[in-house]
């Protein structure tokens, strides 16, 4: 059987003899993409024109990640830079409920609980001007993303009483977006980046 594979421009040029580098995907947003370049990067040994067997491909439930969301009719170019200097993926554009609508998903913990948790101790102690900008805000919410899947039967998550107190304690809500789960092999590689 003969396989295929995309490669992107950086890999091609990458290239030595049946050997590239290969970035994994992460989920921004609504969609997979590939990560940017690490430091250290994963190489994946391709033989071209092999026979290889298809790996059983499954549908997982998984914790993704929380996304911050604001809206406010406030400035907040502060809140925006600070978070941006932290080389996180600010997006921010007008609302139709608000002036602006700011997102953006920090690098998770092993669950929503521990994300949420230290999110809301990183808000704490923000800068004076950048935390008046999160004070500001109308609307300031933790978003639980989610795959869900056929495996496992159930996926059990909890936020503790701890974690909702510290959400009270800065303003924020907690919500939750579940996803449909996209298959998966069994080495964990989804689909979309195969």
């Amino acid at each position: 059987m003969n396989v295929n594979i995309k490669e992107n421009e950086t890999s091609r040029k990458n290239r030595s003899n049946d050997t590239y580098q290969k970035r994994p995907c992460i989920f921004r947003g609504k969609q997979w993409i590939q990560s940017p370049p690490l430091n250290k990067s994963v190489r994946v040994v391709v033989r071209r024109e092999s026979k290889m067997t298809l790996q059983k491909m499954t549908k997982k439930s998984r914790f993704i990640s929380v996304e911050i969301a604001i809206k406010t009719n406030f400035e907040s170019d502060a809140f925006v830079k600070w978070f941006e200097a932290q080389d996180e993926y600010v997006d921010k554009h007008p609302s139709k409920d608000a002036k602006w609508y700011i997102y953006f998903a920090p690098a998770p913990y092993k669950d929503a609980n521990t994300t949420i948790k230290n999110l809301c101790e990183m808000i704490k102690n923000l800068p004076e001007e950048v935390r008046e900008a999160w004070e500001n805000a109308e609307h300031r919410e933790f978003y639980a993303g989610y795959e869900v899947g056929d495996t496992p039967h159930f996926f059990p998550e909890h936020i503790e009483l701890e974690t909702l107190k510290a959400c009270v304690s800065i303003g924020a809500g907690i919500g939750f977006c579940l996803y449909p789960a996209s298959p998966t092999t069994e080495d964990g590689l989804h689909s979309e980046c195969l």
